[in-house]
């Protein structure tokens, strides 16, 4: 059950990260438009991907604490 709920939280963070970015990068807030580059292309999966490695980097020290608990109990 936990591994499901962790790869939920993965999945969850890393499609909000990539409409978060898409979001401003495709100025959607008017006030940071004059602040940020235009991009010629879309980098959303790369973004995408790389946060997914970095939240499993994060949420491999939440399983394994998680399983020392488990173990200890």
């Amino acid at each position: 059950v936990t591994d499901l709920m962790l790869l939920i939280g993965r999945l969850v963070i890393c499609i909000g990260i990539g409409i978060l970015y898409n979001y401003v990068f495709t100025g959607g807030v008017p006030q940071l438009n004059s602040e940020l580059p235009q991009l010629s292309y879309k980098i959303v999966p790369i973004v995408v991907i790389g946060s997914y490695f970095i939240t499993g980097a994060f949420f491999g020290v939440y399983a394994m604490a998680v399983d020392t608990m488990f173990l200890s109990f």
